[in-house]
């Protein structure tokens, strides 16, 4: 359990009452109700019983091990679906209280023929760097204010088109964590550590997002994981859906994997990060998608 929710938790059971302890924290009550849920699952007498019997403690620390009991030694690892699942669970309860912008207003004429699609691959947010033209650091906050300064450059400039499409096509940020590692073990060289990425990504992302809302009348949002932002990347997916959920202009797309794939008349648009597999092998599977 964590500790917001043992804190939620405690407050629930002195009080009995989840308007009463939305009150005291100055949170909505939507979020006291989720919370306690998620806080439930670790009171689970059965759950608590079989950790303890196998000494753990944590659940949310766990990645793999050794069970050892008196006849055999088990060795196990959790399932990456459930741990996924988990931290978005987490990560949205934190941004459960985030206020939703308000409606952003548009411009009046569009041509519905046609779509304008934004690709925004490997941007690498949080990569450290040097400039080779100055030779001066290219930090993070460079790379967030050059995303931004492309994408208002390249709406500035686009037909004003019904839809809008942004697609993250993978490692928007460059680190996962603050290991500064990558998947298989190679070290980054990062600007800064990975919550204060993740903060410049969000605010990039946002203003990105914003820019096309304010030409085109529908704007779709897909957010697909990189080789080097494979978890961080839901942190950004998850922000941008709370920030835009009473913008029914904006569409963040809810699904969590490494495609994107739709249509648009005679037209298949689709995207992958390109680690998993080679455009010869995908043509086959996103055809059938």
């Amino acid at each position: 359990m964590t500790p917001r929710q043992r804190e939620v938790y405690d407050l629930f059971l002195k009080t009995n009452n989840k308007r009463e302890v939305a009150r005291l924290l100055n949170i909505s009550e939507a979020a006291v109700r989720a919370t306690v849920m998620r806080a439930e699952r670790y009171i689970d007498p059965s759950v608590a019983s079989a950790m303890s019997d196998a000494g753990m403690q944590d659940v949310e620390i766990l990645h793999s091990g050794w069970i050892k009991t008196e006849s055999a030694s088990l060795y196990f690892k959790m399932p990456k679906d459930d741990v996924v699942q988990d931290l978005t669970d987490r990560i949205k309860e934190a941004m459960e209280d985030i206020k939703p912008i308000p409606v952003i207003h548009r411009v009046e004429l569009h041509d519905e023929d046609i779509m304008t699609v934004y690709p925004l691959f490997d941007a690498h947010i949080g990569m450290r760097a040097k400039r080779e033209e100055s030779g001066e650091d290219y930090t993070t906050e460079i790379a967030a204010q050059r995303l931004m300064n492309g994408v208002a450059k390249c709406v500035s400039s686009s037909p004003s088109s019904k839809f809008g499409v942004i697609i993250v096509g993978g490692d928007y940020l460059h680190h996962n964590d603050n290991t500064n590692l990558t998947q298989s073990g190679h070290v980054l060289d990062v600007d800064t550590r990975i919550e204060a990425t993740i903060e410049a990504a969000i605010n990039a992302l946002a203003a990105a997002i914003e820019i096309a809302a304010s030409k085109h009348e529908k704007v779709l949002v897909s957010i697909i994981k990189g080789n080097h932002d494979r978890d961080a990347y839901i942190a950004v997916k998850v922000a941008m859906s709370q920030r835009y959920r009473d913008n029914p202009r904006i569409e963040i797309q809810k699904n969590f994997g490494d495609f994107f794939i739709m249509e648009f008349g005679l037209c298949m648009i689709a995207a992958h990060h390109g680690d998993k597999a080679k455009a010869e092998k995908l043509v086959m599977h996103l055809a059938s998608e």
